[in-house]
């Protein structure tokens, strides 16, 4: 949830008022909203969409014994009666309810243009499983292991539960109303393709260069395929006053010629 808790920064600005790619590429929350809402990432999308995980947070956060009626699990159906509970907090106007107008404005700056609660909801559950065991950042970066083991040892010593399904990210998904298996990211930018896994994962280039040949990667729009040269046929003609080191075959008639010539000088 460190997504929901990140402060809500000016984004980089285009002209024609759009966030800049090299924004959208440096929060992995946005590469999980589809690429055909592109014409719709302004500011206030963002900020929408920040509204949105926030309050997928407050949901996880409220007391299961409070006075709503509402589940403490995010499910779409749960949040989307959290947004109907702001919107009627927002009719009382800026004067008794100042955060719930804004609040109300900037998630319907979202929903109004195309914007799911899906798409954040498939943020927070696929970045969680990529640093969780089952993960590639986890696999790959060693610091995420810590973090992970630092989890774990404060989670034991708080005497917290542990669940079977701790890890079963697809029960997880169909709980909150998501398909069991993820579409992944919807955004690809400098990226690798795990031939084990036939998916694609970010990677960062090794080496002073793009052109250091230690990590295979390709753009934005472009998929991966493993160049096949096939071996050049070999031609029976020599390009003329080429030197193959090999006799012609008007050199080896001629040598013949000689050595008929020999023998028949020998046996006379």
């Amino acid at each position: 949830m460190e997504l929901a808790k990140d402060s809500i920064a000016d984004p980089e600005i285009l002209e024609n008022g759009f966030l800049t790619d090299s924004f959208v590429h440096a929060d992995d929350a946005l590469h999980y909203i589809p690429m055909n809402l592109h014409e719709n990432m302004t500011p206030f999308f963002y900020h929408g969409y920040v509204s949105v995980i926030q309050s997928i947070l407050k949901i996880f956060l409220r007391n299961p014994t409070g006075p709503s009626e509402l589940s403490p699990v995010p499910s779409v159906e749960v949040v989307l009666k959290h947004f109907a509970e702001i919107d009627e907090e927002a009719k009382k106007g800026e004067d008794e309810a100042p955060m719930a107008v804004i609040q109300s404005d900037y998630i319907h700056s979202y929903t109004d243009v195309g914007g799911k609660v899906q798409y954040a909801l498939e943020a927070i559950i696929e970045l969680a499983r990529e640093t969780s065991p089952k993960g590639r950042r986890y696999i790959d970066n060693p610091e995420v292991q810590e973090q992970n083991a630092d989890f774990e040892k404060a989670a034991d010593e708080e005497g917290l539960p542990k669940c079977e399904n701790d890890l079963n990210f697809e029960i997880v998904r169909t709980k909150l109303g998501l398909p069991a298996q993820s579409a992944g990211p919807q955004w690809f930018f400098l990226t690798d393709f795990d031939s084990d896994s036939d998916s694609y994962a970010e990677t960062e280039i090794v080496g002073d260069s793009e052109d250091d040949e230690s990590e295979e990667a390709v753009y934005e729009g472009t998929k991966y395929e493993e160049s096949k040269e096939e071996p050049a046929e070999e031609s029976d003609s020599n390009p003329e006053g080429e030197n193959t080191g090999r006799p012609s075959e008007e050199e080896k008639d001629e040598d013949e010629t000689n050595i008929e010539h020999d023998k028949k000088s020998e046996s006379e």
